[in-house]
């Protein structure tokens, strides 16, 4: 016979003829108690021994970290990262922060993409990515690295303050920029 430890009745006799019996549609993380009496013939048992065990908690799929992280659109002070889902999550946390930094920058965010802006240029950064299944199954981070570009030149204003001499030139110029 078994029961929930809260229940009063316990179930009906289960005759068995091995030393061992499994319990069926118990449920998960519950206390239960069993006890099993000796039949010995002529109407003779022995006295009930009696135990005490739980259920283990139902396992919980788990959660895939998210792969293929990749970065795009890079510029001097934006780039994209994107991923590919682990499986079952519902949401990332996407963190970041310049290389040499202490302090992450997080976003939580329900699509494989993130447009990270306000970068400096000419900087490296690490980027780890968590998928959220729920809040309490979440996998472990995956990180990369990227480096935004450097601070593009104004070539229209450049050029308009170069001037080459002699133009055009043989064996030698001079280069003066206006400023």
């Amino acid at each position: 016979q078994y029961k929930a430890a809260s229940a009063a009745n316990w179930s009906s006799n289960i005759p068995v003829t091995t030393t061992n019996y499994q319990l069926t549609g118990l449920t998960a993380q519950t206390a239960y108690q069993v006890r099993v009496q000796a039949v010995c013939g002529n109407n003779q048992t022995s006295d009930w021994a009696t135990a005490n065990f739980t259920t283990p908690a139902e396992p919980v799929d788990p959660c895939d970290a998210p792969t293929n992280l990749q970065f795009s659109n890079i510029t001097e002070n934006t780039a994209t990262v994107t991923w590919t889902p682990g499986g079952n999550e519902t949401a990332w946390n996407v963190q970041y922060k310049l290389q040499s930094a202490s302090q992450w920058q997080e976003a939580n965010v329900q699509t494989p993409s993130y447009d990270i802006e306000g970068l400096t240029a000419n900087s490296t950064y690490d980027v780890r990515v968590k998928a959220i299944c729920t809040a309490d199954n979440q996998s472990d981070f995956v990180t990369a690295t990227f480096t935004t570009l450097v601070d593009a030149i104004n070539d229209v204003t450049l050029a308009q303050n170069i001037n080459l001499m002699p133009n055009p030139a043989d064996n030698y110029i001079e280069l003066s920029i206006n400023s």
